[in-house]
């Protein structure tokens, strides 16, 4: 029926996987379908003179179990597969990650029904944050669907209300909160945009320690990741895993959560009021460690307006971490190196990539915060400055682990704390779905 060529292309399960070549002359089929997310075989019906193509998850629901290989199952098949007549579209697509005020766009502080009061204006009566486009008129429902909001290095909620430009939820609440005022855009409109949840259903795990968040929507064509107290989680097996179809784990107990440090980090960002972990009798900048990561803080965790799920609309996604080096002499300032042909360096002056346009991606730190920045590109290098880069070596870190009940936000006697290392963050994908 089918004549097999050997040599198939995949991409495997996992973060940072590429399309690389797969032979299928000795993995089983049920093994292919445990190894891959996404692979396509090319076949030749007999009598025909071009090939057509099969995803192997076309077939799943039949045979996810067969123990032989591609060519036995070839060997012993009685009807048609569900083939293509077109190969898989290479189509790469990368959410962008821009300064809004380097984009000029208008942010005002703004009330509860996104209103702008008259002058004069008392700050202290506002919490949110409205961006508009001074001259011209932005489609806010449209713009929910494909942009998230960053203040500060932490994504807020953005929603449209009264249609007047994006509304920020708490974004001026937080610039009152740590007296900056950096706002950026994580633009997912190469991807096909997303939905958010809001309030993220689900409840305690009977671990005590983790959030079981079950999605009502169907997300099996879709990719999941979110947003915790602003920090951005993909769902890598780590602090977030996928246990059933619409099920997730976040996992607050988990090492890579490192819930002490973002919560020492994140208050002086965002209002965490909420989450009392303040032990009996101390002062304001001792926690009990122990309370933080029981399940009423974990409830006031996921009760944050930073805290929500998105559902973004493409289902073959990678996220790829690339590491940009620190600037000696100068905490605030990254630098991203543009690859030399040490082979042609007489014509490189003429070299097309010396006008490369800057990545445009989110800059990760150490903890996950996502800082807006502001880029420079010089010969062969691009430059990324933010505002705070800076973390202090904490008095908990100094504490052995039996003794680490009460811990301090405030930083050990004579430390100057350390720069953090950092990457910039690549999330999309290489083809379309079909």
């Amino acid at each position: 029926m089918y004549t097999l060529n050997p040599v198939a292309v995949g991409v495997k399960f996992g973060l940072n996987k590429r399309w690389a070549e797969v032979d299928l002359s000795s993995i089983a089929v049920k093994d292919l379908f445990v190894q891959y997310r996404i692979l396509e075989i090319v076949l030749l019906p007999d009598g025909a003179q071009t090939p057509v193509f099969l995803m192997l998850s076309d077939i799943q629901s039949e045979y996810s179990s067969f123990t032989g290989t591609f060519q036995a199952l070839l060997d012993q098949l009685t009807e048609a597969l569900p083939t293509r007549d077109d190969s898989v579209i290479i189509d790469k697509a990368v959410a962008r990650f821009y300064d809004a005020f380097a984009l000029r766009y208008a942010i005002k502080a703004v009330d509860d029904d996104n209103v702008e009061p008259p002058e004069p204006v008392d700050s202290s009566t506002l919490d949110h944050l409205r961006i508009e486009r001074p001259g011209a008129s932005i489609d806010s429902a449209s713009a929910v669907t494909r942009v998230l909001a960053n203040v500060n290095g932490f994504y807020h909620l953005t929603e449209n209300i009264g249609n007047r430009g994006i509304f920020i939820r708490d974004g001026f609440k937080s610039q009152r909160l740590s007296k900056q005022n950096q706002v950026a855009l994580w633009d997912f409109k190469e991807l096909g945009g997303f939905t958010v949840v809001p309030t993220i259903p689900g409840a305690m795990h009977e671990s005590g320690t983790a959030f079981q968040a079950t999605l009502a929507q169907d997300v099996s064509q879709k990719t999941v990741f979110f947003v915790i107290a602003g920090y951005f989680f993909p769902v890598d097996g780590t602090v977030v895993s996928q246990n059933g179809s619409n099920n997730f784990l976040i996992d607050f107990a988990h090492v890579s959560m490192r819930l002490v440090s973002r919560y020492f980090e994140a208050a002086n960002y965002i209002d965490l009021s909420t989450i009392q972990a303040i032990a009996a009798g101390q002062t304001p900048g001792s926690i009990d460690s122990d309370l933080l990561g029981q399940a009423e803080a974990i409830a006031a965790w996921m009760a944050l307006s930073q805290t929500f799920a998105v559902i973004v609309n493409r289902k073959n996604t990678f996220v790829e971490m690339r590491y940009v080096k620190r600037q000696a002499g100068n905490p605030n300032q990254y630098l991203c190196y543009l690859d030399r042909d040490p082979s042609d360096v007489a014509n490189e002056i003429n070299d097309a990539r010396l006008t490369l346009n800057p990545p445009n991606l989110p800059l990760v730190l150490e903890l996950g915060r996502h800082p807006p920045y502001w880029v420079t590109t010089e010969r062969w290098v691009h430059s990324f400055t933010i505002y705070n880069n800076r973390v202090g070596q904490l008095l908990f870190e100094s504490v052995q682990p039996a003794e680490q009940v009460l811990t301090s936000g405030a930083d050990q006697p004579g430390s100057p704390g350390m720069v953090q290392n950092a990457y910039l963050l690549e999330f999309g994908s290489l083809i379309k779905d079909h």
